[in-house]
């Protein structure tokens, strides 16, 4: 007995003397973070002729203002002809400034840089957050909002496990990896890790992603976050060489509310679409500009692979341009990386790598390519997926392409049907945000939040793997004031099993009530009493029950329009519409002749005014929104009433 007893005292002591370890081998590792960040994020010198360095490139307000104290009369008879219409003034004067500034960043006919010049920071040990914070007052720290939010999960080693990547970023994508790579490297000597995450954005995500096509059979990497990633390209690139630059009122003032989280619904009182003096200026700077940057090859690795030999051949370019090692690997890089892209980042996958890729999309270039984009880069480009042209969806029953995943059991098509990811580089680990615009990650909750998860994870996380995050979501930005859906679906899906529509109030501020919520493209309807001035504080969510049934069918798409008040707001009234498939039932046949519909429902009200005298004066004070608004709300609430009475 006492032997047994002894044996047990044994073994529990064991299993107590061995706890501790157990505990701390299960415990996560950490990885250094290296924060690959947008384009011309990099400062740059060059030594004058007496040896010294000399600053190019790094934006300097106070050079800026002197030059314009300088140019103040000039200037002024420039505002003079621009109000008179003539913008040409302003543009060669602004234009002949950039270029005193900048000339020094530019490429000459060869494709050779016209002065030879350095970055401030290229090893690890001066690119940590900690050592640019203390030895140059964060001077050099990238992407400042970001980095202390990215950093969170590495507790006590934050600033000294960040590191700020910094690259010549006019040279091609394939030089900007190669520096990735090396830099990597240096910092996994430094910190003693076996591996790093990286956090990039935007041209960072071209950088990051040709690394990882590149060089991600080193294993160098654990978890890859590419938010608004420019992989493919970059829309504004297109559109400046092109000469295409015509400026979207309406994005360009969004893009805006979205960046300053504006807590207000101002955008419709601003589209008085008077801008057009903005195209006219543009087209006369674009040569300035190009003056500078017409030949960096990274300008020329923005172009989109289906303009990249149009642009080529239309824009007047040196024979020697156009033989260049600038072009030979833009050349490389449109038809070799590009069109292997998904199968070179799956064989980085399978090395132990996760890549996550969050893009946004919902608008048209600010600059005027109509495409599904974030404004800036579209959203083929950024994820690889086939869409729609802007403004239409696909029609009823389309069936994906399913050319990266042709797994029937995963849906990888959009709420509005508009959105065809099974043909994304990475279908599995690509999520698309309607209404994200470019970089603005950390001003949209939703994005935010996954973004924070995704680093972090010590697992692989796919689109399927939380239901709080599926594939497709909303923008939760607090401009967007509101947010829909419905309570036993996937956000922006509608089955049977759903019951109520659930209404999110995302300001932080200021209460909201319903005035309407308006249906098309299905059989169920909200009662006003339900609704009706029902206050929502802010956060808060309201749930409104639906009578009628779901209609036994998918692969169609209803219309949710809701229109709401935001107390204390500039707006009287505002409204946001909402779409959801169908997934209830069996599919129509697709029409394939007939591919696209448009995604909006019939607008009544510009129908109405078309040919009235009021239509210019609405559209000049930029309140044609507000009485379409008014006018839908009376059709919904009292319209239905009396059709109902004359029947």
């Amino acid at each position: 007995m006492k032997k047994t007893i002894a044996l047990i005292l044994a073994v529990l002591l064991c299993i107590t003397v061995m706890a501790p370890a157990t505990v701390a081998v299960e415990e996560e590792e950490i990885y250094p973070v290296v924060v690959v960040p947008g384009y011309s994020s990099s400062s740059m010198y060059k030594y004058n002729e007496a040896g010294e360095k000399e600053h190019v490139w790094g934006v300097d307000l106070n050079e800026i203002l002197e030059r314009v104290i300088a140019r103040s009369v000039s200037l002024g008879i420039d505002i003079g002809a621009l109000a008179q219409g003539d913008a040409k003034m302003l543009a060669d004067d602004i234009g002949e400034e950039f270029c005193n500034l900048y000339g020094d960043m530019a490429y000459d006919d060869n494709g050779k840089p016209v002065e030879q010049l350095y970055r401030y920071h290229k090893d690890a040990e001066d690119t940590s957050t900690a050592w640019l914070n203390e030895n140059e007052n964060g001077l050099h720290v990238h992407e400042t909002t970001i980095i202390p939010y990215v950093a969170q999960y590495l507790g006590d080693k934050a600033e000294e496990w960040t590191f700020n990547f910094a690259t010549d970023f006019r040279q091609n994508t394939v030089d900007c990896a190669k520096d990735l790579d090396i830099f990597i490297e240096d910092v996994l000597e430094y910190t003693g890790a076996e591996k790093v995450n990286i956090f990039a954005i935007s041209h960072g995500g071209q950088t990051s992603a040709n690394y990882l096509a590149l060089y991600g059979h080193k294993g160098r990497v654990n978890n890859a976050v590419l938010t608004v990633p420019a992989i493919g390209g970059a829309l504004l690139a297109y559109d400046i060489l092109s000469d295409q630059i015509k400026f979207d009122e309406e994005t360009l003032v969004l893009f805006l509310q979205n960046g300053f989280m504006l807590d207000e619904d101002i955008d419709w009182l601003m589209r008085a679409h008077a801008l057009g003096f903005l195209d006219d200026f543009c087209h006369y700077l674009r040569p300035y500009l190009l003056e500078v940057l017409g030949k960096w090859g990274s300008i020329w690795d923005f172009v989109p692979a289906e303009y990249f030999s149009e642009l080529k051949e239309t824009l007047d370019l040196p024979e020697s341009f156009l033989n260049s090692e600038v072009m030979a690997k833009s050349e490389r890089f449109h038809n070799e990386i590009l069109p292997n892209m998904s199968e070179l980042l799956h064989k980085t996958e399978a090395n132990g790598t996760n890549i996550y890729i969050i893009s946004g999309y919902g608008a048209p270039s600010v600059v005027g390519s109509q495409e599904e984009s974030d404004a800036i880069i579209s959203l083929n480009s950024s994820t690889g997926s086939t869409c729609a042209p802007f403004g239409k969806r696909f029609n009823d029953g389309y069936q994906t392409l399913g050319k990266i995943c042709s797994d029937p059991t995963h849906n990888h098509l959009s709420p509005k049907m508009n959105i065809d990811a099974t043909t994304a580089y990475l279908p599995e680990t690509t999520w698309m945000v309607d209404g994200l615009f470019h970089g603005m990650t950390l001003s949209d909750d939703f994005s935010k939040t996954l973004m924070k998860k995704l680093l972090e994870s010590d697992e692989k996380i796919t689109v399927h793997t939380y239901a709080e995050y599926p594939q497709f979501h909303e923008a939760t930005n607090v401009c967007e004031s509101v947010y829909a859906e419905f309570d036993s679906s996937v956000p922006g899906y509608l089955c049977s099993d759903d019951t109520k529509l659930i209404i999110k109030n995302l300001s932080e501020k200021k209460n909201m009530q319903i005035v309407s919520i308006a249906v098309n493209g299905t059989d169920i309807s909200f009662k006003a009493k339900d609704y009706l001035l029902k206050e929502i504080a802010p956060k808060g969510t309201l749930e409104v029950s639906f009578s009628g049934e779901v209609p036994a069918e998918s692969l169609t798409v209803a219309e949710v329009r809701i229109s709401y008040i935001l107390l204390e707001s500039v707006t009287p009234v505002n409204e946001k519409a909402f779409y959801f498939t169908h997934l209830n039932g069996e599919a129509p046949l697709y029409d394939a002749e007939n591919p696209y519909v448009e995604i909006e429902s019939e607008d009544q009200f510009s129908e109405l005014i078309k040919d009235s005298e009021q239509k210019e004066l609405f559209e000049s004070l930029g309140l044609i929104d507000f009485f379409k608004v008014i006018y839908n709300i009376i059709m919904n609430l009292i319209g239905k009433y009396f059709i109902g009475l004359i029947k």
